[in-house]
């Protein structure tokens, strides 16, 4: 037998006078086992946890982004025909973007709660892009993103 299990086996199994000695061993034993389980588990779930966040976070995420340098607007149809019949492109879509604050009001009417943030809008008739967006959709479907919204714009 190995050296260390014969000296794991020796505090284990003790004489009478030194039960404790054995229980203290055993308390030891349980602990690291239920401590490196926990912790593989964990890591497990982070592990699992983060390329799903990762996956989620990038999926609307465009690889390449196409600009125009002057900021202006144009009629991207020619050009998304050309970048689509290229092999190694799996969908092309347009959009614009824009930056936006919103706030809320309170039911007095005062301003409540205000946040930054990136707006992007897509057609979304016929979007390749948005697969994804639409096999994650809890609430409501792609058609609902076609209806319109009164927004007030200060």
């Amino acid at each position: 037998m190995r050296y260390e299990f014969l000296i794991g086996l020796r505090y284990l199994r003790a004489r009478r006078r030194e039960r404790f000695v054995s229980i203290i061993a055993i308390i030891s034993l349980a602990g690291i086992a239920i401590g490196t389980f926990t912790l593989s588990v964990a890591l497990s779930v982070m592990s699992g946890f983060e390329k799903d966040l990762r996956a989620r976070l990038l999926a609307f995420t465009p690889q390449v982004t196409i600009e125009r340098t002057d900021g202006g607007v144009w009629n991207p149809a020619d050009l998304e025909k050309k970048i689509a019949a290229m092999p190694e492109v799996e969908a092309s879509a347009p959009y614009v973007t824009s930056q936006v604050m919103a706030v809320s009001s309170t039911d007095s009417g005062a301003p409540g709660l205000v946040s930054g943030g990136i707006l992007r809008g897509v057609q979304p008739h016929d979007n390749p892009v948005l697969k994804e967006l639409k096999s994650t959709l809890e609430n409501g479907t792609l058609a609902d993103l076609e209806t319109t919204h009164p927004v007030t714009i200060v």
